[in-house]
């Protein structure tokens, strides 16, 4: 690989922060489960293995396997009920809504003395 400039290397740090404050955001948003909140949820083993939409209806903490989520998927008589582990949980629409309530609305300003700010 060739050698980067400090502008290449600049940009290149940029990029992987930002990979990095999304995953942060995204356990984030994981880590903050309420009941009554509309998840994405993947579900089955291996080859088999879908995403599916639901609403987290229970929560339950046991010391020995970790936190459980019982999630609602489906309308009507055609509801089923899904038991996953946290981890199963893909994104929480509700918890990255509850954030961006609790957000400031003005954004910070930048420090003068950022040489990366000023870009």
């Amino acid at each position: 690989m060739a050698k980067m400039t400090r502008v290449q290397k600049i940009a290149y740090y940029k990029e992987q922060i930002a990979k990095l404050e999304a995953e942060e955001a995204a356990d984030a948003a994981r880590n903050n489960i309420e009941v009554g909140d509309k998840v994405v949820f993947v579900w089955g083993r291996s080859e088999n293995r879908v995403e599916r939409p639901g609403e987290v209806v229970a929560i339950k903490d046991d010391p020995a396997t970790g936190r459980w989520v019982k999630v609602t998927s489906g309308e009507g008589f055609d509801a089923e009920f899904f038991t996953v582990r946290q981890s199963g949980i893909l994104s929480n629409a509700s918890a990255e809504a509850r954030k961006s309530e609790a957000a400031p609305a003005e954004p910070t300003p930048a420090d003068p003395n950022d040489p990366l700010a000023a870009e």
